[in-house]
């Protein structure tokens, strides 16, 4: 009977010091922090990546400027009339669409307006009585 109870201690240890094993070794932290390190006084922990600038919100005044110096001369110095249905530009998808496939001779602004700018545009369109 001292034998049976040897090898179910044994077996339990052996469970035991494996899941701690899994788990990172239960050295006080949880396994998803890194585990610091020193080579000859030198700290290896990893650091953590800067995190991404958030995506500037679109200005319907940049929007706005924009549109006179690029729209206006086609499309009309007031939006809301919607000459050559400039209004479809309230999706920016629509105007870099357009810009792509040279709709109405839009091709020369792929230089000038990108992602950023059409979201401006766009921002204008919807409120252009800013």
């Amino acid at each position: 009977m001292n034998t049976h109870l040897h090898r179910l201690t044994l077996i339990a240890l052996t469970t035991s010091l494996a899941a701690l094993t899994a788990c990172g070794g239960g050295g006080g932290g949880d396994s998803t922090t890194p585990a610091a390190t020193t080579t000859a006084g030198t700290d290896t922990t990893a650091t953590p990546a800067p995190a991404a600038a958030p995506a500037a919100s679109p200005s319907a005044l940049n929007g706005k400027s924009l549109y006179q110096a690029n729209c206006a001369s086609c499309h009309g110095g007031n939006p809301a009339q919607n000459i050559s249905k400039v209004l479809k530009g309230t999706a920016p998808g629509n105007t870099l669409n357009a810009i792509a496939s040279n709709a109405g001779g839009m091709g020369y602004l792929s230089g000038t307006i990108g992602a950023a700018q059409a979201n401006d545009i766009a921002a204008y369109l919807a409120q252009p009585n800013i």
